[in-house]
């Protein structure tokens, strides 16, 4: 009887480590799918609420920093290839939005940065800070270069050029 208790909690463990083991790689497959959707999938909020709950569990400012800068290159590697696909409707109104979470994103990243203690560390944030920046204020530029957009949506694409310009500019004041 002692026996097939033992057996039966083996059964009980390998059914739970082989359970765990399966939701762990659909967790990364669906993890490493997702990093290449882009706004316009409708999958694309999904991978924003995981990487925004992955900064909300940071803490350490130069942590939180170099994290949000990461989302920054995200998005405006998104809006690049959004600005560079064929000219649907949707692409063309998923750039703005796309910038304007990349401006947020480098805002938050340039407001931890300040909070780091160590000067060189924090110089070097503010250089990546103020070339993604400007980055992405090129993306906005060529967005507003494009013929068929409507006037609004040129408007907002230099809004966001200029905010983006602003945060260029103050990263690059305190990384020199």
């Amino acid at each position: 009887m002692k026996n097939n208790k033992t057996k039966d909690k083996s059964v009980q463990l390998l059914v739970a480590s082989s359970a765990a083991l399966v939701l762990t790689l659909a967790g990364l497959v669906t993890y490493s799918v997702a990093a290449n959707v882009l706004p316009t999938n409708p999958f694309y909020s999904l991978k924003t609420a995981w990487q925004n709950a992955q900064v909300a569990l940071t803490f350490d400012p130069a942590a939180k920093s170099r994290l949000a800068l990461q989302q920054a290159r995200a998005r405006i590697n998104e809006a690049r290839a959004l600005n560079n696909s064929p000219a649907s409707q949707a692409a063309q109104t998923a750039v703005v939005p796309t910038l304007s979470r990349a401006q947020s994103a480098l805002d938050l990243a340039l407001i931890e940065s300040n909070k780091v203690s160590n000067a060189q560390e924090r110089e070097k944030i503010h250089s990546e800070i103020s070339k993604e920046a400007e980055s992405a204020k090129q993306e906005a530029e060529k967005h507003v270069e494009q013929p068929e957009l409507p006037e609004s949506e040129k408007k907002d694409a230099k809004d966001v050029s200029d905010k983006l310009d602003k945060t260029h500019q103050e990263a690059s004041k305190t990384s020199h």
